[in-house]
């Protein structure tokens, strides 16, 4: 019976994920949870920007360690 749960269970997530509206209604629904998220993805950008910005500047130092 735990396999034929399991298959049961599967699908569901992956339904759940795609048509949850995670990413589209998500300020809507969940605006406490909104904050952590774009402070997540803004660490991120910044992240990404300062990746760029070393690879710009030629500081070798970054990749090599």
């Amino acid at each position: 019976m735990s396999s034929h749960h399991d298959r049961k269970v599967l699908p569901l997530p992956r339904t759940t994920v795609t048509t949850g509206g995670r990413r589209g209604s998500r300020p809507a629904e969940q605006p406490a949870h909104r904050p952590a998220c774009l402070l997540a993805y803004q660490l991120h950008l910044e992240f990404t920007a300062q990746v760029e910005d070393n690879a710009k500047t030629d500081s070798p130092q970054v990749f090599s360690t």
